[in-house]
């Protein structure tokens, strides 16, 4: 036989031999007996038809999720159903995760690449095909440390329960952490970024060199969904660092489609934003922004959807990218995501957080939800009475952040697991008791929970890289998220060091003295806890009603001499120049990451962009600031590159992007250690500089009718705000039921209608009060009156002039702030507030009335 008739005819017995196999193995599943493929022998999984291999044809390695046997090439998740048509036992799940995408994987039997995953069956050699696809939460914790995911992990766990609900997690801890995590959470994926996408792999035609590494979890997400698109049916991404999840965030997803993603809102329009107008002006320009300013703000933070919807999402966003990458060093993603769901993607859905299972900020105007939180979960309630699932920035709202950081701190594991993981728990110190007893809650600063009755969580898990400049020890060059803040201890023989606070004010006079009251907090703890002297200066907002505001408060002794004018926030040329240091300052710290190989600086340096509700979150990046300013490469960097506010202060600065308020916990710390007295007007010039024109008399009680319904009357927005105020009768009943017949009432009007002003006048003159009435010819009149009453103060919470009033008045014996509740008001008041400060609380009073109309 000749050489060729011979390679015929092997090649058609391996042929033949090849056929009928392939009937065998296809009987063999239609029948149900998949022993074939894989079966459990005691401690080792095998497939009868070739050994898993570890890696995949082009040599990937499989991402392991968890598993029992160290070196397992498989990994297996946890799970458990309640099914009668199957018995799916814990640690007995196998899932097989690789680079590849699913349609190459090998070695995998055909049906299991149809939305199928395989289930072993205890002691029987029998696997059945679940047909069921799976819910997914993905998000990026790169440089997180393991408290922080801890917490993320047990909350899903506990929260999400499900069988079939996963969350997926980007991370860059130790193999062995890592183990120990999967094991503690069976239904977690944990997945390292340079196994998805290499670091000199190109996806999508775009390089992640190219992009900020906060951008880069876009590429990284959407390579690894494409790759398991068959795996799942709805998908969360998700920010993790900042996220609360009190129930299961996939009922919000029950009526989804493959139309489009659902994109959740915040509760300002895009012309109330000047950080969101910043990043969409530097990648799409001014045009553009004009044409969105009047839509709400939605949030790129969490996005949800059917696994193709979102997939769709993602490659315009890549799309996206290749083009606008490096438009603004933070807000690129932003933008983007603002371009996409607005002009690219034809059937997002806009969610109305207000009605949703899932929400962003929970409210930047409340410091507090205390009497609106659930006992229960910790958590609060959306428009429609329904607990939320999800919510996104908890951590900006203080009264949310100890119940959830108990209810999930690592430092409730055993000393075992916490030793395994790398977490070591020390007992606080004196310090760190007075300071955590002083707000009575836990740390405001991103993932640091830390503070905690049992003692400090300190993480050992990750490590700092050496660094090109001299660098002084107290530098933190480890993530912001694993920081143990103390309070310093400060001796009087140590010398004072000086900072900038850059604050940005926006908004009338109240909104302007709510902002100077904060910074009064951070001045006042960092001249006693840190030996630090702060300079303040102003970016104020670049409207007509913020240049009278700057004027009304130059009024104030300690303002009188502040230049409002040096710069404000919009795009003029002291606009520029002012975003133009903001910019700088943090091109310099990324100059110096990229210099170090440490780019957990740039998380740093957003310490100086950030601003807390609490005083523990002000001593936290207050100890990030002074650490900066006591390290050598930091300030020489500044010295060279000129990068501070001015050149009298070349330093690094403090500042605040977008609305910031003094909060309640504040204003109870601060108002006996000088509040008051820091905005108390200037005796000897209030009358000849014009800013006040009269006073109230001693014995004159003084009513202040705001009327909202003149200012913010259009589509009744002042009804559903709670802007409603008492009509003139039951207002005249409310004084009677404190003040004696005959009382001297001084009612201030302000701009209000003057038929309403006489309604009033005379309930009250019925009342048998005697009346004058208040007619400023400047509102800076009416508030200087309202600050100087003395016998007592009325009027509606809502008012933010007489808030303040009846916080600077030194010699008030009364003020009563009520509120008011009615059908078409949306948040309902429950209780009445009182003051924690026994000072203010024995003076300003806040009473609540329910009426029908």
């Amino acid at each position: 036989m000749s050489v060729l008739s011979r390679r015929i005819f092997a090649l058609s017995v391996f042929i033949a031999a090849n056929y009928f196999i392939g009937i065998h193995l296809r009987r063999s599943n239609t029948t149900g007996n998949n022993s074939s493929i894989i079966r459990k022998t005691n401690n080792d999984i095998v497939s009868l038809q070739t050994q898993i291999p570890s890696k995949t044809n082009d040599g990937a390695p499989y991402h392991i999720s968890s598993s029992t046997e160290k070196n397992s090439s498989i990994s297996q998740n946890i799970s458990s159903s309640s099914s009668s048509s199957k018995r799916t036992i814990s640690n007995h799940s196998v899932q097989l995760f690789t680079s590849k995408s699913s349609a190459s994987r090998t070695n995998i039997n055909e049906t299991e690449t149809k939305n199928t995953s395989l289930f072993i069956e205890t002691n029987t050699t029998t696997i059945q095909e679940d047909k069921i696809l799976r819910d997914l939460l993905i998000g990026f914790a790169l440089n997180y440390n393991v408290s922080a995911i801890y917490r993320t992990l047990h909350a899903f766990h506990e929260k999400v329960p499900g069988p079939q609900q996963y969350i997926a997690l980007f991370v860059n801890l130790p193999e062995p952490i890592k183990i120990e995590l999967t094991h503690r959470f069976p239904r977690v994926i944990l997945l390292d970024p340079d196994e998805v996408v290499a670091p000199n792999m190109e996806f999508m035609n775009i390089s992640r060199s190219r992009l900020n590494p906060a951008h880069r979890r876009y590429v990284y997400q959407t390579k690894w969904l494409s790759d398991y698109s068959n795996q799942y049916d709805r998908v969360i991404m998700s920010d993790i660092r900042d996220i609360a999840l009190y129930s299961d965030p996939f009922e919000q997803l029950v009526n989804i489609t493959d139309k489009g993603v659902q994109v959740y809102t915040e509760i300002y329009k895009y012309s109330e934003q000047p950080h969101n107008q910043r990043w969409i002006r530097a990648c799409y320009g001014e045009e553009y922004l004009t044409r969105i300013e009047d839509e709400m703000v939605t949030c790129c933070g969490v996005i949800a959807g059917t696994t193709r919807a979102l997939l769709d999402y993602l490659y315009a966003f890549i799309k996206e990218l290749r083009v606008k990458a490096g438009c603004h060093d933070v807000g690129t993603d932003t933008a983007v995501h603002v371009k996409i769901i607005h002009d690219v993607l034809p059937d997002v859905q806009i969610v109305d957080s207000d009605h949703s299972l899932i929400r962003h900020n929970p409210s930047p105007n409340r410091e507090d939800y205390e009497g609106e939180i659930d006992q229960t979960t910790g958590g609060i309630f959306n428009n429609d009475g329904r607990l939320y699932a999800l919510v996104h920035q908890y951590d900006r709202c203080p009264s949310l952040i100890e119940p959830y950081h108990k209810r999930h701190d690592i430092s409730n594991e055993s000393e075992e697991f916490k030793h395994s993981v790398g977490v070591k728990v020390t007992q606080p110190s004196q310090a760190d008791k007075k300071m955590e007893a002083a707000t009575n809650k836990s740390d405001a600063v991103p993932d640091n929970s830390a503070q905690h009755r049992e003692g400090i969580v300190e993480d050992k898990s990750t490590q700092s890289r050496a660094k090109c400049y001299p660098s002084s020890n107290n530098t933190r060059m480890t993530n912001t998220s694993s920081m143990v803040i103390s309070t310093p201890n400060v001796t009087t023989n140590k010398p004072f060091l000086s900072g900038t606070f850059v604050l940005q004010t926006m908004g009338e006079m109240g909104n302007n003295l709510a902002a100077l009251a904060y910074y009064y907090a951070v001045k006042t703890l960092a001249y006693e806890e840190f030996n630090l002297n702060l300079t303040l200066h102003i970016r104020k907002q670049n409207v007509g009603k913020a240049d009278s505001a700057a004027q009304n408060v130059k009024c104030l002794k300690s303002f009188k001499d502040l230049d409002f004018d040096e710069c404000n926030w919009f795009q003029n040329e002291k606009g520029k120049i002012c975003q133009d240091k903001v910019n700088n300052q943090f091109k310099g710290f990324k100059h110096l990451a990229r210099c170090t190989d440490n780019h957990t600086i740039l998380e740093l340096s957003e310490n100086l962009r950030t601003t807390s509700g609490t005083s523990v979150g002000i001593r936290s990046f207050l100890k990030v600031y002074v650490d900066m300013l006591n390290d050598p490469s930091i300030m020489e960097l500044f010295r060279e590159m000129n990068l501070g506010w001015t050149t009298d202060e070349p330093w690094p600065f403090l500042c605040n992007e977008g609305r910031v308020h003094a909060s309640d916990q504040l204003i109870n710390e601060f108002y006996s250690k000088g509040l008051p007295q820091f905005f108390a007007f200037d005796n000897e010039t209030k009358i000849s500089s014009g800013c006040c024109s009269q006073f109230p008399e001693k014995d004159e009680n003084v009513f202040h009718y705001r009327s909202f319904i003149k200012d913010l009357s259009r589509n009744n927005f002042h009804m559903h705000w709670g802007g409603a105020e008492l009509r003139p009768n039951n207002a005249a009943k409310m004084l009677l039921e404190s003040l004696p017949n005959g009382s001297k009432v001084a009612l201030v009007s302000g701009r209000s209608d003057m038929d309403r002003v006489l309604a009033y006048k005379h309930a009250f003159q019925n009342s048998t009060f005697s009346v004058r009435v208040i007619r400023g010819k400047k509102s800076i009149h009416d508030f200087c009156f309202l600050a100087h009453a003395q016998a007592g103060l009325w009027g509606t919470i809502q008012s933010t002039f007489i808030r303040w009033a009846s916080l600077i008045s030194t010699d008030l014996q009364n003020a009563t702030l009520y509120g008011v509740n009615y059908p078409m008001r949306d948040k309902k008041i429950t209780s009445s507030k009182v003051s924690s400060n026994p000072d203010l609380a024995r003076v300003v009073h806040y009473p609540v009335f329910d009426v029908s109309d």
